[in-house]
């Protein structure tokens, strides 16, 4: 089976040394089918498809649209910052925890309002806004994944001077989705529609990752963020990061063939991570784990990780790296208690209950004092507000008023004064 990396220092110094796009080619039509990007590839195929068979499927389809713009999205950042390889499909790109991750469906909306405005007026003008928005939507996602501002993205001049910038090249990207948007459309009810699907993700994942490449070879003239640019001594610390890595993984390989788990358990604890980014250093390493099927290894990078994604308020992301940890290991814990109530709290807001409930199940036997009131009170909000069970909500509340120098003893004595009122 293939490895799949989050990072791959070889490969995003090959990019780097290769600014021109001819000679970068081959690897740019690879990319939609490589690592992380096939798996996405095939689901989004397969989601639209499904709900492309009737009118059952617009709900499907209202899911899929805007995780295959936010994973496009993803695709332009992540090359427009030296990364060559497809970033995983994962996280809020599934949930869609932030309003960020709606921001690309703005360019959607405004083109299929102008489409309908245009309607009345007759072939000519729906063509025209047809041209006009398959023109400039490539431009729209690439300032608003690489400026990270959708005000910017919806500037004419601006997208003007990006498509001017890009080159000859950009009405070629424009007319290749164009062309395979049009075959998908004419392929709906026949039996192609499956093929022709798979044609317009991967040509949309190649035009992005091509939009991300010529982002980090022509930041300056694009105009966009200088951070596009790698500079050789960060590369050359991802070159020492994963060669840390690479080493680091074959002790524990080394370890757990002789069944010396104490070893493998060691030699992960003695490795600190980096020099280039400590978080990415642990998300690869927890992805490298994972293939190992050792959950106690598993629990101690999922608590190193968890930790530095809480750190940078990357709680999102904490979160799935948790809901990984329990199914590996169901008696998992945050390696910091107070850790598991921004979990909680997170779950909490992103609805995702089966996870909230592993979170804070037998808070009083698994967590400290403190720790279990504040656990409590947020099953006490789960069950009022998203069960509608107040009657258990206030049971639960009961024996935490009594906590009166808890940090969250006024919430608790507020929130259950007002279900009391209801």
């Amino acid at each position: 089976m293939a490895e799949f990396r989050l990072r791959d220092a070889g490969a995003d110094r090959r990019m780097a040394d290769t600014p021109s796009l001819t000679a970068y080619l081959p690897r740019l039509l690879l990319y939609p089918v490589s690592g992380h990007a096939l798996p996405a590839l095939a689901m989004f195929t397969l989601f639209l498809w499904v709900g492309l068979q009737n009118i059952l499927g617009i709900a499907l389809l209202a899911i899929v649209s805007p995780w295959v713009l936010h994973y496009a999205e993803g695709i332009i950042e992540k090359t427009a910052l030296g990364q060559a390889t497809p970033p995983l499909f994962g996280g809020d790109m599934i949930f869609l925890g932030s309003v960020s991750a709606l921001r690309p469906l703005t360019g959607v909306a405004l083109l299929a309002g102008a489409y309908v405005w245009a309607r009345p007026a007759g072939a000519e003008a729906t063509m025209a806004v047809l041209v006009l928005g398959a023109l400039l939507f490539p431009a729209f996602m690439l300032v608003l994944a690489v400026n990270n501002s959708l005000l910017a993205a919806l500037n004419p001049l601006r997208l003007l001077h990006v498509m001017v910038a890009v080159g000859a090249v950009y009405p070629a990207l424009s007319l290749l989705l164009a062309v395979t948007a049009t075959g998908a459309a004419l392929a709906v009810g026949q039996a192609s529609l499956g093929l022709a699907l798979a044609s317009l993700i991967y040509a949309w994942l190649f035009v992005c990752h091509l939009l991300g490449f010529v982002a980090f070879h022509r930041a300056e003239r694009l105009g966009l963020a200088a951070k596009a640019r790698l500079p050789a001594e960060e590369r050359h610390q991802q070159e020492q990061q994963q060669t840390r890595l690479d080493t680091l993984l074959v002790k524990i390989d080394a370890a757990l063939a002789r069944k010396d788990f104490q070893a493998a358990a060691d030699a992960l604890y003695a490795e600190s991570g980096g020099p280039a980014d400590l978080r990415v250093f642990h998300e690869d390493l927890f992805e490298q784990l994972q293939r190992r099927h050792q959950p106690a290894l598993l629990h101690v990078q999922g608590q190193r990780l968890i930790t530095l994604l809480l750190n940078e308020k990357r709680a999102a992301r904490a979160l799935d790296i948790a809901e990984t940890c329990f199914d590996a290991h169901c008696d998992f814990l945050p390696e910091v208690a107070a850790h598991a109530v921004l979990l909680a709290e997170q779950a909490l807001h992103v609805k995702r209950e089966g996870l909230f409930e592993r979170l804070i199940r037998e808070p009083r036997t698994r967590y400290p004092a403190e720790i279990a009131i504040s656990l409590e009170f947020l099953s006490a909000q789960y069950w009022a507000e998203q069960r509608k069970d107040e009657v258990r909500a206030r049971e639960i509340l009961k024996p935490l008023l009594a906590a009166t120098q808890h940090e969250r003893h006024r919430q608790i004595t507020a929130y259950a004064r007002a279900l009391s009122l209801n």
